[in-house]
């Protein structure tokens, strides 16, 4: 390392100092004054000593000590502060510089270093100096220290008018009762009995701190005139009164309070911070959306076109009307927008009745990767594939936490499409989008038949009844927007970088598009469109049954493919799941994904699930909702039966037993085995005496009864009394049936 004059050279590890150096606490920071590499002479000076000189140092010993790392060389300078033009000071400093010059040109001649390094020598000019000038001592070693210490920079010699007084320093005072400073009184003040003011103190500043805290900064006072007389009731009271039974702070005579425009100066000049208020008042998600510094640009979070593509929904403020029958109000649509953020232009959007949700997202995410060809002539609109060339899919896609979070947004990974959130309240990490929704409304919206600018007011005229346009005139409108907006909307604030710049690109959204075609490509991808639709399907992991594919409630699925393989024969007995995509328009077929979601088997429902046909999922879902419910509602009568029939059968059993005892008892002591041969006779006289064809008797009509035997001949004829026959006896019964065991 080259050593020369007015190096600056930090000690890490101390030296051996001179005398003049031996007690210090400042930094061991010396300038190179003169040396001599022959002579192994160098002069230094310690430029933070206040009170030090030059004094001699060994030549070899800074060349040692910086090669050896125990000393660094200093590249800023601390007094490059004096190395400005006279233009930054004063008249005054530059006329005290001048002075001070021309008596400072006779202390300074060629022996220069005899003045550095001889202390006698130097004591003798300064005291012929002090004579011929009339200057003190102290200011004349003064000016040879910060001439030597600054470098022998003139400007050394400048007073030091800045460090005078108290600049940013507070001005207090614990003594409330001396003078007010500041503002002196206006006219009327002094003529009024009322005060402008008391003389703020460091425990007047506390009170104005804790009321801040616990009123303004609490959202419990809205403004500070509220903040400023809730915090005198609470912190310079005196005392406390009570009026009709309520305690009521007793504030001291006005003259004696600090004035509301001294708390104002205070919170403005010494207290606030925008940070800190707009965080405890409006909450931090407030503060980092609308408050917080910009110094970024979302342009950046993309190298190039289908990068990352912000995507948001919002509800158009427009009411449209039913295509079928115009005069029926089917309210406002609801908007899908996709906008590449490298470029700013619109690849795809939607316009639905669909509220927010994922199916209006996924027919919006399809838009973006249809040809624009196709689908602006399913609309009457003829274009170049020049005018709308963006027909792919994106590599990456920045949502709200809405309906891009969650497992349906999962299939977007089999196609290598990243999916962001942003956090919580946070709109402006996708401003784009954001942006562009307000761009439409002015554009677009506003004045359409059925725009409502603000809420309905009394005797205004209701303008949601003006509505004319259906959905797909509102589609129309839309497509004319974008293809407008791609090609000549110029953004005047786009930070194109330094190719750009030197290929001359326009700031219009196609331009920069094409140039990032050009230049940065392959972030775009073309997938086939069945593919993609199958990943924008909803999924769900179902059981494969006897019964067939089990997607929901009494939804069972079947396809050629299934019943050749044996699917549901191998399903008896066993679990067997698979993943399938569903239309939730339709419950009429789901998708099978095979070999890996590279082709579709479509499954139709079964002969048993025909009576769900032609409706869609979302119905299905809701009529086996229903029949849960009914189900449910019936479950407490179920359970009161069961306890019923319960109840009984233990009561029938029980009574059962105890007569079986009783009948054991009574009988005496039998053998087993006497019980068990008599099964057989006791099964017969059961038969005997439990016939239920007794109980089968003809209904014969009233009047008379007939006989075979007997033939009726005189109507007039008396009623001959019936003969008695007695009831069979069972006893006879049982002596032939003991005869034929026999």
């Amino acid at each position: 390392m080259e050593i020369c004059l007015n190096l600056l050279i930090e000690w890490l590890e101390e030296p051996i100092e001179s005398e003049e150096n031996s007690e210090k606490d400042f930094l061991s920071v010396e300038r190179v004054l003169y040396f001599n590499e022959l002579d192994n002479e160098a002069i230094v000076i310690n430029i933070f000593d206040s009170k030090g000189f030059p004094f001699l140092r060994s030549f070899s010993e800074i060349r040692d000590a910086i090669l050896s790392g125990n000393a660094n060389i200093w590249t800023k300078d601390p007094f490059d502060y004096l190395r400005r033009s006279d233009k930054y000071f004063s008249e005054k400093s530059i006329k005290h510089r001048e002075d001070s010059r021309k008596d400072f040109e006779k202390l300074i001649d060629d022996k220069e270093i005899d003045l550095m390094l001889n202390r006698k020598v130097r004591g003798k000019k300064v005291n012929e100096l002090r004579e011929i000038t009339g200057r003190s001592k102290t200011t004349i070693n003064g000016w040879l220290r910060s001439w030597w210490q600054s470098g022998r920079e003139e400007n050394a010699l400048l007073p030091d008018f800045d460090k005078c007084g108290g600049k940013g320093k507070r001005r207090l005072s614990d003594n409330p009762d001396g003078t007010k400073l500041g503002r002196p009184p206006r006219n009327y003040d002094e003529q009024s009995e009322e005060s402008s003011g008391v003389r703020i103190t460091p425990a007047i500043e506390r009170k104005f701190e804790r009321g801040v805290k616990k009123f303004y900064e609490t959202n419990e006072c809205r403004s500070l005139a509220e903040t400023f007389d809730r915090t005198k009731e609470k912190y310079f009271c005196i005392g406390e009164d009570k009026i009709d039974g309520i305690r009521v702070p007793v504030l001291p005579p006005d003259n004696q309070l600090p004035s509301y425009m001294q708390f104002w100066f205070w919170y403005r000049n010494h207290y606030r911070n925008s940070k800190r208020e707009t965080i405890s008042r409006d909450g931090e998600i407030e503060y980092l959306k609308n408050s917080r510094s910009i110094t970024g640009d979302s342009t950046q979070m993309a190298f190039g076109p289908g990068s990352l593509l912000q995507f948001d929904s919002t509800i158009a403020n427009v009411h449209l009307v039913n295509s079928l029958i115009p005069d029926r109000i089917i309210g406002r649509a609801v908007v899908y927008l996709g906008i590449d953020t490298f470029s700013h232009a619109i690849p795809g959007f939607a316009a639905l009745a669909e509220g927010p949700s994922w199916k209006g997202a996924m027919i919006a995410l399809d838009n973006v990767t249809t040809n624009k060809v196709e689908f602006c002539a399913k609309y009457g609109i003829t274009i170049d594939e020049d005018e709308w060339p963006m027909h792919h899919v994106f590599e990456g896609i920045l949502a709200d936490r809405g309906e891009m979070k969650g497992y349906k947004a999962e299939p977007f990974l089999n196609i290598g499409v990243k999916i962001q959130n942003t956090s919580p309240y946070r709109a402006d990490m996708k401003g784009l989008v954001e942006r562009h929704h307000g761009i439409a409304e002015q554009k677009i919206v506003k004045f359409l038949p059925g725009y409502v600018p603000h809420l309905k007011e009394r005797g205004e005229p209701d303008y949601i009844l003006d509505a004319s346009l259906t959905l797909n005139d509102f589609r129309k409108l839309w497509i004319d927007h974008i293809l407008e907006y791609n090609e000549l909307h110029h953004m005047k604030g786009y930070k194109k970088n330094k190719f750009m710049i030197a290929d001359y690109v326009k700031r219009y959204p196609l331009d920069i598009w094409n140039w990032g075609i050009r230049n940065r490509s392959g972030h775009l991808r073309a997938i086939s469109q069945d593919i993609i639709r199958l990943n924008l399907l909803p999924r769900k992991t179902v059981a494969v049954t006897p019964r067939g594919i089990h997607l929901e409630g009494e939804l069972y699925y079947v396809s050629d493919l299934i019943l050749r393989e044996g699917w549901l024969d191998r399903a008896k007995g066993k679990s067997l799941r698979v993943e399938v995509a569903y239309y939730p328009d339709s419950a009429d077929v789901i998708y099978l994904p095979l070999d890996g979601g590279t082709r579709l088997e479509v499954c139709y429902l079964t002969q048993a699930s025909q009576h769900l046909k032609d409706c869609s999922w979302y119905d299905a879902v809701d009529y086996f909702a229903l029949e849960y419910q009914a189900e449910k509602a019936d479950r407490t009568k179920r359970q009161r039966r069961k306890a019923i029939r319960q109840a009984r059968k233990e009561n029938i059993v029980s009574n059962a037993i105890e007569r079986r005892q009783n009948a054991l008892l009574k009988s005496g002591k039998t053998s087993k085995k006497s019980r068990k041969e008599s099964i057989r006779l006791n099964r017969e006289m059961e038969k005997l005496a439990d016939n239920p064809l007794k109980d089968w008797q003809p209904s014969l009509p009233s009047g008379n009864t007939f006989d075979d035997n007997i033939n009726v001949t005189n109507e007039t004829a008396e009623p001959q009394e019936e003969e008695y026959i007695p009831r069979p006896s069972y006893i006879d019964a049982l002596r032939k049936l003991q005869e034929d065991d026999k």
